[in-house]
């Protein structure tokens, strides 16, 4: 009886390094495959997504009385905001106190604008413009090929003296060239909509396309008055062929990995049997 004990405990150690042996080997293949996966679709993209910074993207200075008070001709900016006008058709206002804005935005505080209480104006004929160039407060920017440009912000339709369903120009330039523009449409009277233009870049940027970027928002088409605030401008890597293929390749694999748990589960039994089978011959 005792050969007979010791037979099976060997036999049953004999199996036990067999198995973990099957499963270790196959854990490690199934996490390696798991950890290739994830590299591809992690490699995807060719650089980092940026924002680039707005001087006074919400038309804060020079700060303006509440109930209405704004700021017109030579002054109608501030020194260091980046912004600049055409003289008395262009300028700031403080909406606090007012009936311009049915909403109040940013949820609480009693704002009246998406940015605050204050907001950029430019009257029929008019335009705001700031050029990124380092002065005045704003920052240097120029294209960077192979990217997505996204210039976005608010626009304004104010009661009793706003603009029309034509709709309102707005550019975004590199130099002298206009490489994104679109005419937004009024939003209801009273009221602030989202609007976003976009440019793609060539991986090698355009020789009239290497100036400094320049954003441009326009007076009506029709009407009296336009409101701008919360003016953004992003970039982000164009995804490259190859990296797209990689990256489709990686889910797959992946997906093809999770797909195949149970049938490994399986297989690890079928040898698990085919094991002890031997061990019993031996």
């Amino acid at each position: 009886m005792q050969g007979t004990s010791n037979e099976v405990s060997n036999r049953s150690n004999r199996l036990m390094q067999v198995d973990h042996a099957i499963v270790g080997r196959n854990v490690w293949a199934n996490w390696s495959c798991v950890v290739v996966a994830l590299i591809l679709l992690g490699g995807t993209g060719t650089g980092r997504a940026g924002i680039i910074p707005i001087a006074d993207p919400n038309f804060n200075t020079p700060a303006e009385s509440s109930g209405g008070g704004y700021s017109t001709g030579a002054g109608n900016f501030g020194s260091t905001d980046g912004w600049t006008g055409d003289g008395s058709r262009t300028g700031v206002q403080n909406a606090s106190g007012t009936s311009y804005f049915n909403d109040t935005w940013a949820g609480s505080g009693g704002f009246y604008t998406p940015g605050g209480n204050q907001v950029g104006y430019a009257n029929s004929e008019g335009a705001i413009s700031q050029t990124l160039n380092g002065a005045n407060g704003t920052t240097t920017a120029t294209l960077l090929g192979g990217q997505v440009y996204i210039l976005s912000g608010y626009i304004g339709n104010r009661s009793g003296f706003g603009f029309t369903g034509s709709g309102a120009l707005v550019e975004l330039l590199a130099g002298s060239t206009v490489i994104a523009s679109e005419t937004v449409a009024a939003p209801a009277a009273g009221s602030f909509a989202t609007w976003s233009i976009s440019y793609t870049v060539p991986a090698s940027v355009p020789s009239n396309e290497t100036g400094d970027l320049e954003i441009y928002l326009g007076g009506p088409n029709s009407g009296s008055q336009v409101n701008y605030g919360e003016i953004s401008l992003s970039y982000s890597p164009v995804p490259e062929p190859v990296n797209v293929a990689l990256g489709i390749f990686g889910g797959v694999l992946l997906v093809a990995i999770l797909a195949r748990s149970r049938p490994v589960r399986n297989r690890i039994h079928c040898w698990r049997v085919a094991a002890v089978r031997w061990i019993d011959a031996v």
